[in-house]
């Protein structure tokens, strides 16, 4: 039996919900000549897509605390409640892919688009990223996520390479290093200064320690800027989870928004950056759309805004005939408007609302 097995990326449409991020379709043969089908009826009748009630997504979750690869992609685990509704696959000529609603809600999740050709195609298709290579990644990321929790399991892998002349030590330094390997540079590179070395006390050249010292101090005080930021950060963090536990009570009305503030500071804190999603403003005068703005126009995609009123009082050239699901409403007042950069500091007038 001809068998596809499907790993694809999925998003979900509210920066607070991380219930699952991948989702695994097993496909058989039945089901691979269902959506070619599909794709040929999209065809025939010059259709967008057909969408179909489908319930073959499994969803799962990245395992970013895992040490191993599976099979040189990020790991996938169970997510704890990976509970969806509503899903759809959608079917068009020369792709597919699936959406729906997160379990128990109205937040809409949607898969990236897999191409018709892959079922083709022998083996997996895996959307996955590649699993990251942490010797060459930023070194705070990994010292503080995973050597410190893993440590037995760091332990087993096999020692670094030993650098045992400072002139070897240039291109180590300056790609990034743990607080750990810097230390061990330095040891490695003047044998001459350490008093469990066979070298010790044998002189030390001055120019090849200069050198040196130009080269990895600049790193040493990067590193201790840095760590000195993320504690604050985390500090910071801390006393405000304290402080939620201590005086934000069942009765509090803005308990709600308290927690999602204090989860937006953690996560900053946990994760070294913070995503602000863009904010849309319409701008009306006496009823009338004048502009819809944005605070991060380079997030989007040249785009025409269509706006709709069902005003009273416009003249019948400016009503246009348009289809709706609701058959008493067939005229309207339509307008077209360019998305335009914010002209006004929004961050400042969402603070204000409280949103």
């Amino acid at each position: 039996m001809q068998f596809k097995r499907i790993i694809a990326k999925i998003s979900i449409n509210d920066d607070y919900n991380d219930n699952f991020d991948h989702g695994i379709i097993e496909l058989t043969a039945s089901g691979i000549a269902r959506i070619k089908h599909l794709a040929n009826i999209a065809v025939i009748e010059n259709v967008t897509k057909i969408s179909n009630f489908d319930y073959s997504v499994k969803m799962m979750k990245s395992d970013y605390e895992s040490l191993k690869s599976d099979n040189g992609k990020q790991p996938l685990e169970e997510p704890e409640d990976g509970r969806v509704e509503c899903p759809f696959i959608h079917v068009e000529d020369d792709c597919f892919y699936w959406t729906g609603l997160v379990g128990k809600s109205d937040i809409r999740w949607s898969m990236d688009s897999i191409p018709l050709a892959v079922l083709d195609e022998p083996g997996d298709y895996d959307m996955r990223d590649d699993y990251p290579d942490y010797e060459t990644s930023n070194p705070l990321s990994y010292a503080e996520d995973l050597a410190n929790r893993m440590e037995d399991e760091l332990a087993k892998d096999e020692a670094p390479e030993v650098i045992s002349d400072a002139s070897d030590a240039d291109s180590q330094s300056s790609s990034g290093a743990t607080a750990d390997t810097l230390l061990k540079t330095i040891l490695d590179s003047f044998p001459q200064a350490d008093p469990k070395n066979e070298l010790f006390d044998t002189g030390i050249d001055g120019d090849v320690a200069v050198d040196f010292l130009n080269d990895i101090v600049p790193q040493i005080r990067e590193m201790l800027s840095m760590q000195t930021a993320k504690e604050n950060r985390m500090l910071s963090a801390l006393e405000a989870a304290w402080n939620f536990i201590e005086n934000v009570t069942f009765e509090d009305p803005d308990r709600t928004d308290k927690f999602f503030a204090l989860r937006a500071m953690v996560r900053e804190a946990i994760w070294d950056e913070k995503f602000q999603a863009p904010i849309l403003t319409i701008i009306l005068d006496s009823g009338h759309v004048q502009a819809v703005e944005t605070d991060q126009p380079q997030l989007f995609p040249p785009l025409d805004v269509i706006v709709v009123n069902y005003m009273s009082g416009a003249s019948k050239s400016e009503l246009k005939a348009i289809t709706h699901l609701d058959p008493n409403m067939s005229e309207s007042y339509c307008m077209a408007v360019k998305l335009q950069p914010a002209t006004a500091d929004m961050r400042n007038i969402k603070d204000a609302l409280r949103i």
